[in-house]
Parts: C-alpha cells; sequence; structure tokens
C-alpha cells in the first residue's frame, strides 16, 4: 500500500525530552544520533544545558505497516532538515540498525529557553518511508513551555 493512502491514527511512536545538566566531564553512550542544531537554532552562546530527545519505538496498529521507517524532528527556526531518527519497529522480527537518543546543545538561559519553546509552540515528528522519505504521517508534541529539568515530557503519540 502507497504510504500516501494511509490514513491518520494508524502508529503511535514514543518519544521522551527532557532536560539535563552538561557534564563535568564528556560521557559516552548518552546519544546514538548527531543532532543537526543547537537550540534555540542559530543562536551562539555558552553551552547551558542538554535537551535528550528519545523516539525510541513505532508502534503500528495496521494490517501492513511499511518495512522501514524513520521519525525526522526539525525545531522552529532551523535551516537543516531535521534529525532522522530509527525507532524500534514493534513488528519486526528482523533485526535492524536502531538509533533513538539525540542530545541538543541549549546555548540560551532558562527563561530565554522556555520563551522559545512558549513561542515554537507544537514539536512536531514527521514519520517518513527510509527508502524513499515520502511522509506517512506527522503528530505534533504540544506542552513544549512546560519542560523543565524536573518535567519531561514522554508518552506515545498518535499519527
Amino acid at each position: 500500500m502507497h504510504p500516501a493512502q494511509w490514513s491518520p491514527q494508524r502508529a503511535h511512536p514514543y518519544a521522551l525530552a527532557q532536560l539535563e545538566a552538561p557534564p563535568s566531564q564528556p560521557r559516552r553512550g548518552l546519544s546514538d544520533i548527531s543532532p543537526s542544531t543547537s537550540l534555540p537554532p542559530l543562536v551562539e552562546g555558552q553551552l547551558r544545558c542538554f535537551l535528550k530527545l528519545t523516539v525510541n519505538r513505532v508502534i503500528w496498529k495496521i494490517a501492513k505497516p511499511p518495512t522501514c521507517v524513520l521519525v525526522r524532528v526539525r525545531w522552529w527556526g532551523e535551516t537543516s532538515d531535521g534529525t532522522l531518527f530509527c525507532p524500534r519497529d514493534a513488528l519486526q522480527t528482523e533485526p535492524k540498525a536502531v538509533r533513538t537518543t539525540t542530545r541538543y546543545a541549549i546555548r540560551c538561559g532558562p527563561k530565554q529557553f522556555t520563551s522559545y519553546l512558549t513561542d515554537m509552540a507544537v514539536l512536531v515528528l514527521e514519520v517518513i518511508t527510509k527508502l524513499d522519505g515520502l511522509p506517512i504521517g506527522r503528530v505534533q508534541i504540544n506542552g513544549l513551555a512546560q519542560l523543565s529539568p524536573t518535567h519531561q515530557i514522554n508518552g506515545f503519540f498518535t499519527i
């Protein structure tokens, strides 16, 4: 079935976003994807903390889901093509390369970052086919301004 023929609410990607203090020493194994930008995009400044974003699996609710998908994340103001996640597929039995986590450097203070997230309003996760980049669906995650070191955003989000 062609991706354009699929109707909404057929998949549920799981996402987790949380803020982390910068480590005093570099730590390995915290991310497996290079971020496409720092946050806010195009802002220069000293590293304040990290936003860790994980998209670790997709659960399909259709009989014949696509075999390989990616999840693309683009931040408001970002000029690149975004960050591509390769989450686990709950229906796949064969092993595949999984890339689920990145850490975005935050280069502004907490008030400025909260203002950026408030202005941004939603973070869009775009599910695309791996082979040709065709869109399958997208989901908007609300409540970004509530993100803080003590309040993470996580859950399954319906496309």
